[in-house]
């Protein structure tokens, strides 16, 4: 077997092997093409491989012949001429659409009309360069310098992509493009070798180059594919991470919502159960306090169930104000109210909420009336021989001990007289618990 007829061999072997290499390449892509969503950079990649597998198809039938259809065209057939043209016209594209997604995921930015024009230029410089040149190998030279430009174009975009963009799958993708652009930078001798001096017997490293390039370019088309899809896998999965993070946010703000009382902004009874806030309270000595409204039923009675829940709303910002910043409200039930105060005892409770100022005010009714806050509370100690559960079901029993005495005492009371705030016992002057400096 002469080199001629062993170069020929090896590159129409390279050849079919390269064809089935892109050609399920292009099937890969297309199957990912659906995964791909709004990034429309990734169809044009696919379209590339499959522009480039259908060019490899047509130059198939002519490798036995390889000699004749670099050499001379003028002894070609009419059906060689235009499977080399078609060649020639399927690589020009695969180029065009390699920068095409590359410059659009790295830029982004209008397609349509430069996908039009950028087809139709490579179109012309195909055809060109097969008209123009006497012989195929000097098209090829052509095509080679365009594929180098190219290459180099794609691997310089890929590494100046911003820091927060480059990834393993953008650097890889640059690393290839530069290889394969770099591989064609020494094949552009051998083709030089063929198209001006009519030589395809050439020793030394040029005739390995042209016995081994397709086998090289095969191996970076194939990391140049592994690159470009492990980009798609990269951006959907930032997809999803952001998903996940905004489907977590949402959960979040929706269990906020859930154990949080819509009418009086408190935590609600379910958040009590769940140890919401109160975990560290438990972990240490406090009291418990369950409060009453004892004029809620009477005032949605009289004035309607507006100014009911303006009372509500009303009772519970008056009540957090008197809380530190450990404490916590809960809306036990219609009208009750439930505080854990960690590191408090219930007399020093006691004492400074029957000095809050914000617990002795009144709203005013539709009609002007005037309606003050009374409330009635229990409050028990909890973190001795008490856990917070046994103190709640005290501070609930002290709490209605508190509400019938009161009502007892209302009906021997002028009703023109307004009920202290939440006891009925003389208020001491002052406090040894101070909620502002907690």
């Amino acid at each position: 077997m002469t080199g001629v007829e062993e170069t020929t061999l090896l590159y129409y072997v390279g050849l079919i092997v390269e064809v089935l290499s892109v050609g399920l390449t292009a099937l890969l892509f297309q199957l990912l093409r659906h995964q791909s969503g709004r990034r429309r950079y990734f169809r044009i990649w696919a379209d590339a491989w499959v522009v480039l597998t259908l060019s490899l198809i047509a130059l198939i039938p002519f490798m036995s012949h390889r000699a004749q259809v670099l050499l001379d065209r003028a002894d070609q057939s009419p059906a060689m001429v235009a499977g080399y043209t078609l060649y020639q016209l399927g690589k020009w594209i695969f180029l065009w659409l390699l920068v095409g997604g590359t410059h659009l995921y790295a830029h982004g930015g209008r397609w349509r009309r430069r996908l039009f024009w950028g087809l139709a230029g490579s179109t012309v410089c195909a055809l060109l360069s097969v008209a123009a040149t006497s012989s195929f190998a000097r098209s090829m030279l052509v095509q080679g310098v365009a594929l180098v430009l190219a290459m180099l174009y794609c691997a310089r975009t890929m590494f100046l992509l911003p820091k927060e963009r480059r990834t393993l799958g953008s650097a890889l993708t640059g690393m290839a493009c530069l290889a394969k652009a770099l591989l064609w930078v020494a094949e552009l001798p051998y083709f030089w070798n063929v198209a001006m001096l009519q030589r395809q017997a050439i020793s030394g490293p040029l005739n390995t180059i042209g016995k081994y390039g397709s086998f090289g370019d095969l191996i970076l088309q194939i990391i140049l594919s592994f690159g470009m899809v492990l980009i798609l896998m990269e951006e959907t999965t930032r997809e999803k991470t952001a998903a996940i993070d905004e489907l977590a946010l949402s959960y979040d703000e929706f269990k906020r919502e859930a154990l949080r009382d819509p009418l009086s902004g408190a935590l609600n009874r379910r958040a009590f159960f769940e140890n919401v806030g109160i975990r560290s309270a438990r972990a240490t000595y406090g009291s418990v306090g369950l409060f009453d409204l004892d004029n809620l039923k009477k005032t949605n009675d009289r004035h309607g169930h507006s100014t009911g829940d303006a009372l509500i709303r009303t009772f519970a910002r008056a009540v957090q104000v008197c809380l530190g910043p450990e404490d916590r409200l809960y809306r036990w039930g219609g009208d009750e109210f439930l505080v854990i105060l960690p590191n408090v005892s219930a007399i020093e409770a006691q004492e400074a909420f029957e000095v809050c100022p914000e617990l002795h005010q009144s709203i005013e009714a539709p009609d002007g009336t005037l309606i003050h806050l009374e409330a009635s509370l229990g409050l028990a100690d909890y973190g001795g021989s008490a856990s917070l559960e046994e103190a709640l079901e005290e501070a609930d029993r002290r709490m209605y001990a508190s509400k019938k005495r009161r009502k007892s005492e209302r009906a021997v009371r002028d009703p023109n007289v307004p009920a202290a705030a939440i006891s009925e016992d003389r208020r001491r002057p002052g406090s040894r618990w101070n909620p502002s400096s907690r």
